[in-house]
């Protein structure tokens, strides 16, 4: 009896720590694994270099505690939603799609983000018919394109989203972390623009006002007055 006792402890007391240590390697794994926000709003302002363009912006930010995240890779596409499901997909261009290194967001030390931007111009649109898109619609988008006036707000509808899909991989444990976010037509924010390291944009005309208050501050961290 006492040896049944005894083999029946040891049993237990190699289970119990057993669990602890599955358990305290869960935690570890969880601490390890990457944190990645997607900013809430798709921003739309023209191009600064040519103001005759448009294009569409995204942001992440590196939500990881005092870590690091390395080949962060992104992808856009436009789905359509039927009966609460994703049906199908057209893929969409981004400027780049890769970044090797991203820092731990610090907002003092303007650490932390990463914007990503569609370029709309490089459409397929060969790749429209199968999207549904009749033919009358496919030669207006064509013409769109030709002259570079095409919006994304021309390929979405109440039916068709945008999908921003992020993976990040923690460096020293190489735990993965794939973040996805949907942006509808009320997502699209007109005449917005990332500030600093914010996850989410402002109106230009405010960053330009917090730009001038900053110009109007001298050295000594007084403000004076500003003029055109």
């Amino acid at each position: 009896m006492k040896l049944f006792i005894s083999l029946l402890l040891n049993v237990l007391g190699g289970l119990i720590a057993g669990l602890s240590a599955s358990y305290i390697f869960w935690l570890y794994l969880r601490f390890r694994k990457p944190k990645i926000e997607i900013s809430s709003e798709l921003i739309k302002r023209p191009h600064p270099h040519q103001p005759n363009l448009l294009e569409y912006k995204f942001r992440i930010r590196n939500k990881s505690k005092n870590r690091s995240v390395i080949d962060i890779r992104a992808n856009a596409d436009l789905v359509k939603v039927s009966s609460g499901k994703l049906r199908r997909g057209l893929g969409l261009t981004l400027t780049h799609t890769e970044v090797f290194m991203l820092e731990p967001f610090n907002k003092s030390e303007n650490l932390g983000v990463h914007s990503f931007t569609i370029d709309i111009y490089s459409l397929n649109l060969e790749k429209l018919a199968g999207f549904g898109f009749s033919e009358h619609k496919r030669k207006e988008l064509q013409h769109k394109l030709k002259h570079k006036t095409i919006q994304l707000e021309d390929l979405m509808d109440e039916f068709t989203l945008l999908r921003v899909n992020i993976l990040a991989t923690d460096p020293s444990s190489g735990m993965t972390h794939f973040c996805e976010k949907r942006y509808t037509l009320n997502g699209i924010k007109e005449s917005y623009d990332f500030v600093g390291v914010e996850l989410e944009p402002i109106p230009l005309h405010q960053k330009q006002e917090l730009y001038k208050r900053l110009q109007m501050l001298n050295d000594d961290g007084e403000q004076k007055d500003y003029k055109e």
